[in-house]
């Protein structure tokens, strides 16, 4: 098997294993899979010859800061008592990232890119009828993730991609508004039978944002923005009513349930459960209690709660829930400056798809991935505050972006050489 095939395989992996997850056996082994893909991977593409570095595509700094971060990490395990078992079982969220874009950069080029919208596309289909069988039969809520075995926050970062794409294909006329329309109004129903009330608040948002990215400046940027703030409530409350009483679909909307979903204890009981408003500030005053810690935290490893591969950290805060949320999670293990640093990575990466984004205006493709890349990084922020998928489980993001930036690149390839063949 070829080592894009390999690649492929593991894209196809992680949409589709979390059905074997939920009708023949649940193994934490299965979480393993993909690094082990990896691996092989890694030391396949080490042979080519192509010079594919990441600096090429996202620029000097990220490496930098991914290797500063590990390096932080690293010397806080060692310095914070050396708990290696965690240590080797944590550090693999950090390396996902960084190679995913190494091998897939090595491994695809422009006929690929296709390839991998199709099957991102395809998905969907399997990915809804799996919710309306969840629905019936396993109830609403968390338990309807789709084909994903990690319940409904991983399929988020299944459906956002999709809907970036497609809005991008339709505002581009290459998909019929009768599709575009179809694949928003299921994702919203996904949203509400899965009641993940994030996704139905953001999902027009980032339309919005891809419609005024990928659309020439006009008034009718102005009037739908006047819509969308005038209609968004009313029309999310009607859509509501068809799945939830008065009561619940009131509450949606006003300040003081939105302050309680956010600040007050996530877990129900628990007074020291931590939420997405509190992250921070009580990651700071519960676990990391002096200024040394505040800013280096633990080591990688330390966030570790799994009982296989428990750190003392990890188990002594169990009871904080701080596992639940990107700020903390990344916090007690690399402290405020790994934070920092983690944050830095994707705001470096989308003022590189910005930068590509107005330099080649011109170019339809460009300007397409480009676009997409931004959302991508946008929504990555808003992500790592809901939960903590952005640095436990991430890998179709990764692909997501490294397939963004590999478009960007091969594109401007081609542009070159038309240039260059113009000139002779």
């Amino acid at each position: 098997m070829s080592d894009k095939k390999i690649a492929f395989f593991l894209l196809y992996w992680i949409l589709y294993s979390g059905l074997i997850q939920h009708f023949l056996i649940r193994n934490i082994a299965f979480n393993v899979v993909p690094d082990i893909i990896l691996t092989i991977l890694l030391f396949l593409v080490a042979k080519r010859k192509n010079k594919a570095t990441i600096s090429r595509y996202v620029g000097a700094y990220v490496p930098l800061i991914i290797g500063l971060l590990l390096f932080i990490g690293s010397l806080q395990m060692i310095v914070n008592g050396a708990e290696t078992i965690p240590y080797f079982w944590n550090i693999r969220f950090y390396l996902r990232g960084a190679v995913i874009f190494y091998v897939f950069f090595k491994t695809m080029n422009y006929a690929d890119i296709d390839k991998y919208k199709h099957i991102m596309y395809v998905a969907i289909i399997p990915n809804f009828l799996m919710c309306l069988y969840q629905w019936k039969f396993w109830g609403g809520g968390d338990c309807v993730g789709g084909i994903f075995a990690g319940g409904n926050s991983e399929m988020v970062l299944f459906l956002l991609p999709v809907l970036f794409m497609v809005s991008g294909d339709y505002f581009f006329n290459r998909k019929s508004k009768a599709t575009f329309l179809c694949l928003l109004t299921s994702s919203m129903f996904l949203a509400f039978i899965g009641e993940i009330k994030l996704f139905y608040i953001i999902i027009p948002i980032f339309i919005y944002i891809s419609y005024v990215l990928l659309k020439r400046f006009s008034f009718a940027h102005i009037i739908v923005a006047v819509l969308l703030l005038v209609f968004f409530e009313p029309v999310m409350k009607y859509s509501l009513s068809f799945f939830y009483d008065e009561e619940y679909v009131e509450t949606v909307f006003t300040q003081d349930t939105t302050d309680d979903y956010t600040t007050h204890s996530y877990i129900v009981g628990s007074e020291d459960a931590m939420n997405r408003g509190t992250a921070i500030i009580m990651t700071e005053d519960l676990i990391l209690k002096d200024n040394y810690h505040k800013a280096l935290g633990y080591g990688i490893g330390a966030s570790s709660i799994s009982e296989q591969f428990k750190s003392s950290v990890g188990l002594e805060y169990r009871a904080t829930f701080f596992n639940l949320f990107t700020p903390s999670y990344i916090m007690v293990e690399v402290g405020v400056i790994g934070y920092v640093l983690f944050i830095a990575i994707y705001v470096i990466m989308m003022l590189r798809f910005y930068n590509y984004y107005k330099k080649n205006n011109y170019n339809l493709e460009v300007k397409y991935w480009a676009s997409m890349g931004i959302l991508g990084c946008l929504s990555t922020f808003v992500l790592q505050w809901y939960n903590s998928t952005p640095v436990l489980n991430y890998n179709i993001y990764y692909i997501f972006l490294a397939f963004c930036f590999i478009a960007i690149n091969e594109n401007i390839k081609i542009q070159n050489k038309k240039y260059e063949s113009k000139k002779c």
